[in-house]
């Protein structure tokens, strides 16, 4: 992805559950951002010296809120079941940052989707 003139890419490991975000300003190599946990009900995005932490709302909801001690500061929520799509307000992360927890979890989100239609079998 581009952003501000910027080159980024995201990977993520084996089992999807660390993400990274490299490219930039830095060049190709600077990590600019890491997810790890990804897809617990807990997990940490470490960016810009910070380290920010989200957690899913419920355990009926898919919708992640970025949490500081007992305060929600913002989320990433779904905009539809069929249609795809999400809607964030992560105040306090660059828009790469951003940009990427967005990717973070609508590959959450799809992994999910993909395990419970995989798992009806018969």
């Amino acid at each position: 992805m581009t952003v501000d003139g910027a080159d980024y890419q995201v990977g993520a490991n084996i089992w999807g559950s660390t993400y990274t975000m490299t490219g930039g300003p830095g060049g190709p190599d600077a990590v600019v951002a890491t997810a790890e946990r990804v897809a617990r009900k807990h997990w940490t995005v470490t960016a810009d010296g910070r380290s920010y932490r989200f957690r899913r709302a419920s355990m009926w909801s898919s919708e992640q809120l970025l949490v500081e001690g007992d305060q929600t500061l913002g989320s990433v929520r779904r905009l539809s079941w069929w249609r795809g799509g999400a809607e964030a307000e992560l105040p306090g992360l660059s828009l790469p940052v951003q940009l990427f927890v967005v990717a973070v979890v609508l590959s959450m989100w799809e992994k999910q989707q993909n395990a419970a239609a995989g798992g009806g079998g018969g």
